[in-house]
């Protein structure tokens, strides 16, 4: 076995024990309602516009996905990067990478 599977193996026996001791603090229902809320929100704002939507990469991949099928009306879905890490142990002033412009729409968010 490499060094590299090894490290893989200890990485994926790392993750699975601390989803095995996780506790959870907010139950599904409670994410489902706040996500119904935001949608409300998003729509009441938004709807008659043609909003860019970004997903901050990678943490919001899943909640983006989510909130999105609850949105009945025309957007386009773009993502960015953000870090305040870049390679050091310790953050610093927060980089955000846009991968395009929303040529003068609205992105999500930005009031």
């Amino acid at each position: 076995m490499s060094k590299l599977d090894k490290e893989a193996l200890e990485s994926l026996d790392s993750m699975r024990e601390l989803m095995d001791n996780a506790d959870c603090l907010i139950s599904q229902q409670e994410v489902e309602l706040a996500l119904d809320r935001m949608a409300e929100a998003i729509t009441r704002d938004l709807g008659d516009k043609l909003p860019v939507f970004y997903c901050v990469m990678n943490g919001g991949l899943i909640t983006t996905g989510h909130l999105l099928t609850r949105l009945g009306f025309p957007l386009e879905v773009d993502y960015l990067h953000a870090t305040r890490y870049r390679n050091e142990l310790r953050g610093g002033e927060l980089l955000a990478c846009f991968p395009r412009s929303t040529h003068g729409r609205p992105p999500c968010g930005n009031r």
